[in-house]
């Protein structure tokens, strides 16, 4: 458990890493100077190549306890709650909930230890008679797509880590799942913007309400800045064998790599900049793709795990490519199938291939290197 109130650094890992890797990392951060009462998360844990690629970000405890204040106040939470953890506390989703109960006084329980399995969340919901829960979508789309109903204790389920569809949030809430889509990040540790309570489980998927603690303004690139004092202290990272620190603020103010619009005080997630890609001289929205792909599943019952690819292409500029894990070819000619009929011909599915199994980070995030290392090796049909 961390200790909010001293001066310690406290370095962050996930277990899963090498050993040696872990030991070095921590060598290195533990050196940093003039840092004090702060938390060493990693970062960019989707798209890294190994551990020393890794970037760590560095948050103040009272950063952490900032967005904490702010969430609870917006979620009117008290010690009255309880919190079922489903996110790993070396990720920010899980230490903020960590940290927004050592404010209240709300109950935390820890969802069943080992790998994520819907079955026994949703029984430990029931169990705990949680009120309050964070779930990225990849977990939300396991639970809809087994039809498991949440307790009638639960007032409220965050939805962060990734973009949560419409088509799966039709769904979930038919469920009778109060849900809240989020925005957030690492750091600015944790939630940004949210949905307001009173709209959690609304039919249309609500705005997303900027939280009292941040500031946010639309850069020229259109892209999303931040200035809160929920924001990191900076970065560390490992470059030519030294571990280099870097403050990416300007003015206070911390550019992030997400599109964005605000209207009426409510923020608009476009995706980000690396979501658009040529192909044959076409600007192809991958979000767009994901979202018919996420709607093909749902509507043919196919419990799958799938991720589409852009892959560079000597003709196209880029190509799209399917992975799907754990199932054979013919099980997925029907999904292939119906999503060409959805899409414009220059965004049809080129290849496929079939891997064991996709691989991912703790919150679900695809791990890009070694997902295209893996379909590197892999040869499947178009």
């Amino acid at each position: 458990m961390l200790d909010w109130q001293t001066s310690d650094n406290a370095i962050l890992v996930n277990p899963r890493f090498p050993p040696g890797e872990i030991e070095e990392i921590q060598r290195q951060l533990a050196e940093v100077k003039d840092i004090s009462g702060h938390v060493w998360i990693a970062t960019s844990g989707s798209t890294a190549s190994c551990v020393g690629a890794i970037k760590w970000t560095a948050l103040s405890k009272q950063a952490i306890l900032c967005s904490a204040h702010s969430v609870n106040g917006f979620l009117h939470s008290d010690r009255r709650d309880v919190w079922l953890n489903p996110l790993p506390t070396f990720h920010v989703g899980g230490l903020g909930i960590e940290a927004r109960a050592h404010l209240s006084g709300a109950r935390v329980v820890q969802s069943p230890s080992g790998k994520w399995d819907a079955y026994r969340f949703a029984q430990a919901l029931h169990d705990s008679q949680a009120t309050l829960t964070a779930l990225v979508p990849a977990q939300l789309y396991d639970l809809v797509s087994f039809h498991l109903a949440p307790p009638s204790s639960l007032r409220a389920v965050i939805i962060g880590g990734g973009a949560l569809l419409q088509p799966l949030y039709k769904q979930a809430v038919g469920q009778r799942w109060k849900l809240l889509p989020s925005y957030g990040l690492t750091e600015c540790s944790s939630q940004v913007a949210t949905a307001e309570l009173a709209r959690a489980g609304s039919e249309t998927m609500p705005p997303l309400k900027i939280l009292p603690h941040a500031e946010v303004k639309i850069a020229d690139s259109g892209c999303i800045n931040i200035k809160s004092s929920a924001l990191l202290t900076c970065y560390a990272f490992v470059k030519n064998g030294r571990l280099e620190i870097l403050d990416p603020k300007q003015d206070g103010w911390f550019a992030t790599e997400d599109r964005g619009e605000i209207v009426e005080g409510f923020l608009k997630v476009l995706g980000r900049d690396s979501n658009f890609v040529k192909i044959g001289g076409e600007s192809c929205d991958l979000l767009r793709l994901e979202r018919i792909l996420e709607e093909l599943k749902l509507e043919l019952q196919l419990r799958m795990d799938t991720a589409l690819m852009p892959v560079e292409d000597p003709r196209l500029g880029h190509a799209i490519h399917l992975a799907a894990g754990g199932v054979m070819p013919e099980e997925i000619e029907s999904l292939v199938a119906a999503f060409q009929l959805r899409v414009l011909p220059f965004e049809r599915i080129r290849k496929v291939h079939c891997l064991p199994a996709l691989p991912r980070t703790p919150l679900s995030k695809i791990i890009l290197p070694e997902l295209k290392r893996l379909m590197a090796q892999n040869e499947s049909h178009p």
